[in-house]
């Protein structure tokens, strides 16, 4: 299980900085044809979340953590949806700023997943 941690761990990270990359590229008005994959990344990266969130439950049961992972990556993918709508013309750049700063708090918090089933003593 604990392999399992860490590859989860790893994957949260490369998908979040291929969907970072992604989206740097956006800011730039470049490879616009690659939304779908930006979204595409930005699911998988909450499903890594979950999936980290749910092995750290069912060993460890850091119940509040696992439930901010929860809320905090659904918040995340809703905002990751809507964000393009929110606060349209010369504020959205607020906006735009705050969409990756969700991603590497999903991230974050991932990290505090996997530091809190390595840590726990129970783990064999």
């Amino acid at each position: 299980m604990t392999s399992l941690v860490r590859v989860l761990h790893v994957a949260l990270r490369v998908i979040a900085g291929a969907a970072l990359i992604l989206g740097i590229a956006f800011w730039f008005g470049l490879a616009r044809a690659l939304t779908v994959w930006h979204m595409v990344l930005g699911t998988a990266l909450i499903v890594c979340l979950w999936a980290l969130a749910g092995v750290v439950w069912a060993r460890v049961g850091r119940t509040g953590l696992v439930a901010l992972a929860v809320a905090w990556g659904l918040f995340t993918w809703g905002f990751g949806v809507i964000h393009p709508v929110i606060l349209p013309g010369p504020w959205h750049w607020l906006v735009a700023l705050g969409h990756p700063a969700a991603g590497v708090l999903c991230v974050l918090i991932g990290r505090q997943l996997a530091t809190a089933y390595l840590d726990d003593r129970s783990v064999p």
